[in-house]
């Protein structure tokens, strides 16, 4: 999975749909996420282009909440749809 992929499918297409998602800038890009103005999860990668690294695809799928890399190429690749993405949310009492 490429950054790019990240930032227009994982957070552009899914998550932003069922989360309020605030980009900052820094030395990387972070995404805060929240739920009827709670926080939920933040999770970020560096500014650099290209695949996102192995260490960085288990950072974010931890810092996603979401239980396998499985998941996170489904959230990608759409099988995992965005509601269904807030189920897993749902069900592990983050929101």
């Amino acid at each position: 999975m490429t950054i790019s992929d990240f930032e227009k499918k994982v957070i552009g297409k899914k998550v932003s749909k069922v989360l309020e998602v605030k980009v900052k800038q820094s030395h990387h890009t972070i995404y805060n996420c929240y739920y009827n103005g709670k926080y939920i999860l933040r999770t970020y990668h560096s500014h650099r282009t290209g695949d996102l690294r192995e260490f960085e695809m288990q950072s974010i799928k931890s810092q996603l909440k979401l239980d396998n890399k499985q998941q996170l190429y489904d959230l990608n690749n759409c099988p995992l749809s965005a509601e269904g993405y807030l189920e897993i949310l749902t069900k592990k009492n983050l929101l």
